[in-house]
């Protein structure tokens, strides 16, 4: 009896030792990966992408602003294309005063990027991109209602700015601020 309890336990050891190895090969189960399609995209790939898209819209924001003080600050809404904030604010000021002297200009603005000065891209609801700016206005003269140029002998040719954008439809930016840079200029 002995004999068969030996041969019996064996075969036990045999079975548990054939489960386990068989037991050891089935792969455990893995977690399918988190899908990361829900998060939102970053609305900018890099640094030079939104620096690229900032330089695009303050471009427009200057061309409709030469246009608008061009024509005597006539149909100022334009800006709405290109600014909201306080930099709409801000250029529908600019215009009034134009219509009120009966002034207009001549010649186009041009500006420098001085350089990135912060750039928050990773989703649309955080947003934020300023970058220092220096409009030239050495181009630019503003005739009074006679045809006489009213600019003062002490106006500068360059200002320096810091301007904050806003985002917009399809990656694109809008100018939201635009403030005076009262520090060192850094305009050449």
């Amino acid at each position: 009896m002995r004999l068969m309890s030996r041969g019996i336990t064996a075969a036990l050891v045999g079975v548990v030792l054939l489960v386990m190895g068989v037991a050891g090969c089935v792969k455990t189960p893995v977690q399918p990966p988190v899908s990361t399609t829900d998060a939102p995209a970053p609305v900018f790939a890099s640094d030079e992408e939104a620096l690229a898209a900032a330089e695009e819209a303050y471009a427009a924001y200057l061309a409709v602003g030469d246009e608008i003080s061009k024509q005597g600050g006539d149909n100022p809404e334009r800006y709405a294309q290109v600014s909201k904030g306080q930099a709409l604010e801000s250029a529908l000021k600019s215009a009034g005063q134009f219509r009120e002297a009966r002034a207009h200009t001549f010649g186009d603005s041009t500006y420098s990027t001085y350089k990135l000065q912060l750039a928050n891209y990773a989703n649309v609801e955080t947003l934020e991109i300023l970058v220092y700016v220096c409009d030239d206005v050495s181009s630019v003269d503003v005739l009074g209602e006679d045809g006489v140029s009213i600019v003062s002998p002490d106006r500068p040719d360059k200002t320096p700015f810091v301007v904050e954008f806003d985002h917009k439809l399809n990656n694109k930016l809008i100018l939201s601020r635009k403030d005076l840079w009262e520090g060192e200029t850094f305009c050449d």
